[in-house]
């Protein structure tokens, strides 16, 4: 799936999410659009940079014994 995307020289182009990360994290891109409406870099949330830590209670469940053997 191509991702409509607004340079910040304002040309316009169609690239795919692995390369709209890229865009992203050299400072390239203006705009892109989601599904929802167009995102503004720099005001609007998009993806965290890097692993984020989990603070909070574990909540998954352990698996039963014999079930991965």
């Amino acid at each position: 799936m191509m991702i409509p995307v607004v340079m910040k020289n304002g040309s316009e182009q169609r690239v795919f999410p692995k390369v709209l990360n890229e865009m992203l994290a050299s400072g390239q891109v203006m705009f892109f659009k989601r599904t929802s409406g167009w995102v503004v870099v720099g005001r609007d949330q998009t993806r965290r940079k890097g692993p984020t830590i989990y603070d909070g209670r574990e909540r998954r469940g352990h698996l039963p014994q014999g079930i991965m053997s």
